[in-house]
């Protein structure tokens, strides 16, 4: 019974390794047509089911409401889905751009918030 199990799910390894290279080949123009600048490769790239809209967007270089944009624009498109885990409020990429042989372009600095300063205040009732 053993020995059938294993020669089961080796069967069951190999198809669904074809099976998923036939996909991907298939949906790589689509991820490419949908990802043309190096902001959504890194976004696409980042969604992993797991990050939060803020944290791409501080790794690609984005506010997080570009994320969103983009999380569902490609949720229609079909090439992210939602994340039981966080009951589809975050979204995973179906592959990574390295297993469509597309370059990950360098990740860009954080967004630095610009922050006015305070006006001088002079202290009441003091004088040098």
């Amino acid at each position: 019974m053993s020995e059938d199990y294993t020669k089961i799910t080796h069967l069951l390894e190999q198809i669904l390794r074809w099976t998923k290279t036939g996909a991907i080949m298939q949906l790589k123009p689509s991820i490419q047509e949908a990802l043309q600048s190096d902001e959504a490769k890194l976004v696409y790239e980042y969604s992993d089911g797991e990050k939060s809209t803020r944290e791409i967007g501080k790794l690609a270089g984005v506010s997080h409401g570009t994320v969103t944009n983009y999380w569902e624009k490609w949720s229609e498109l079909g090439i992210v889905e939602p994340t039981e885990k966080y009951e589809g409020g975050r979204f995973r990429r179906l592959c990574s751009l390295r297993e469509l042989g597309i370059a990950l372009p360098k990740s860009k600095p954080p967004i630095k918030k610009v922050v006015a300063a305070p006006a001088e205040t002079k202290q009441q009732g003091v004088h040098p």
